[in-house]
């Protein structure tokens, strides 16, 4: 079975660190910097120009430490409009924000089985901004990204099953799209 574990940058994530991850291992934007506490990482997803240039970086620099090396393997879906060069692989599906775009690939490559974890939707992610008092401001994309992977479910109407890892709570998906026919 073609399995990958798709690591978005959610709160919940830390309740499943240290972890063994089944499959090809998918990160979202930032968690590459993770590297050390994660398996080999696959693939590196990101909409955002500046997250490209961060991987560019530590890709180069790794590129002279051997113990590394496995590091230059990361291949880099890059979402954004225009094509952003680096080494990075265009995603040719709709416009969608990084977790969902990666979602999408991991329908259109065929994967059997594919686990989401960090996927909270509901608050700041590991690596968002804080506030003047220290607590993390809040995401205000949550329902724009739903919708998306709703959407994306809905075009590809995929075979595989997704699994939502939640704070040892797992669910199918059905609580993100109220009941909608998908």
């Amino acid at each position: 079975m073609k399995t990958v574990s798709i690591i978005g940058n959610g709160h919940s994530r830390r309740n499943n660190r240290p972890m063994e991850y089944e499959g090809d291992v998918w990160v979202c934007n930032y968690a590459f910097m993770e590297f050390a506490l994660l398996p080999p990482i696959h693939t590196i997803g990101t909409v955002h120009r500046e997250v490209v240039a961060r991987i560019t970086e530590t890709k180069k620099y790794f590129g002279k430490n051997t113990g590394y090396h496995w590091v230059k393997r990361w291949r880099v879906l890059y979402g954004g409009k225009p094509a952003w060069g680096g080494g990075t692989v265009p995603f040719l599906g709709p416009r969608l924000s990084t977790g969902p775009m990666l979602i999408y690939q991991a329908i259109v490559e065929k994967y059997d089985m594919i686990n989401l974890y960090g996927f909270d939707f509901e608050g700041g992610d590991l690596y968002g901004g804080y506030w003047a008092d220290g607590s993390q401001k809040p995401c205000a994309s949550v329902d724009w990204w739903r919708e998306q992977i709703v959407n994306t479910l809905r075009e590809l109407k995929p075979e595989c099953r997704i699994v939502h890892h939640k704070s040892d709570a797992l669910s199918d998906l059905e609580e993100w799209h109220d009941g909608i026919d998908i």
